[in-house]
């Protein structure tokens, strides 16, 4: 199954509070629910982000929070 992932980014050393920003769409795939979680870290982690959480939103939104690394 194929599922969209909603991405926010949140700056590296950004004071609590900031708000993060929206990245760019994505999609991934996987047999299970619980293997869309970890296709999506792993696309994060490709993108250069250090994962802060993946999970699903009322609805069956998957969303996730990386971090820059730099």
């Amino acid at each position: 199954m194929e599922h969209p992932v909603q991405i926010h980014i949140v700056r590296r050393g950004a004071p609590p509070g900031e708000a993060p920003k929206l990245g760019a769409p994505m999609t991934v795939s996987a047999p299970t629910l619980d293997g869309l979680r970890e296709a999506a870290r792993k696309a994060i982690e490709a993108r250069g982000l250090r994962v802060r959480a993946v999970s699903f939103a009322p609805g069956g939104r998957l969303v996730a929070y990386g971090e820059e690394r730099t």
